[in-house]
Formats: structure tokens, C-alpha cells, sequence
């Protein structure tokens, strides 16, 4: 079933926040343990590691790109420079904090998530633009 909204201004932070939320009801959290890497197996008979890539980053992230599509255009560039330049101060935040031992055994997990979700927007901020 596909629902059609009629989006306002509020709306595209609701929608914003139902995106980051679907990642976690997708069964992921902040840790490599939940990477389900099965996902990029499914239906390819020969091993080609950039289509076994694209799956298991659409398996990951593909709830929260469903709903990114229903912003308009210029609300969506508007999220993915807003959430860009989140996760570029959390890198650089890390990246300061690169010698405490509690910063790469707790937030590298979270670390590579949010460059994950980072090259993905701007992938796609490139793309609308």
C-alpha cells in the first residue's frame, strides 16, 4: 500500500525523522554485527562484489531512501545538505578525538555508518543538482 502526503513545510522534519527511524526498525544498530550481509547474495548465481555492495546497501538503507523520496525536490536538497553537514561534524569530531581508545572501540561502528549515509548523499545531491 502507498501513501501520498501533501507535505508542508513541518512535515519534511517529520519525514526526516521517520527516514532515520526506519534504519533502526530494519533490525540495524550502531555495530557491524547487524550488517546483513546475506542480503547481497540473493539471486546472483557468479560473485560480483560491487552488485553484492549495491544490495546490502539497499538492504540497509533502502527504508530510509524510500522515504526520502516522497520530499519535493527542493526539500530534499535542503535534507541532504542539512544532514551532510551533521554527519561531516560528527567525522570531524572523531577525527579530533582520534587517539582516545574510547572513540574507536565505541563510535567507530557509528563512524562508518554515518560515511556510509554521508557518501550516499552526496551522491544524490550531485545527481538532483
Amino acid at each position: 500500500m502507498i501513501y501520498y502526503f501533501n507535505l508542508n513545510e513541518n512535515d519534511a522534519h517529520l519525514l526526516f525523522l521517520f527516514s532515520q527511524s526506519s534504519f533502526y526498525h530494519l533490525g540495524n544498530s550502531n555495530s557491524f554485527v547487524t550488517i546483513d550481509i546475506s542480503s547481497g547474495f540473493v539471486g546472483i548465481p557468479i560473485y560480483i562484489p560491487i552488485i553484492h555492495g549495491i544490495f546490502i546497501y539497499l538492504s540497509t538503507y533502502g527504508l530510509s531512501i524510500v522515504w526520502l523520496f516522497k520530499l519535493s525536490k527542493s526539500e530534499l536538497i535542503y535534507y541532504l545538505i542539512e544532514i551532510t553537514l551533521i554527519n561531516s561534524t560528527f567525522v570531524l569530531c572523531i577525527l579530533i578525538q582520534r587517539y582516545h581508545l574510547f572513540v574507536w572501540t565505541v563510535f567507530a561502528p557509528k563512524l562508518f555508518y554515518l560515511c556510509a549515509q554521508t557518501a550516499f548523499n552526496l551522491f544524490l545531491l550531485v545527481l538532483i543538482k
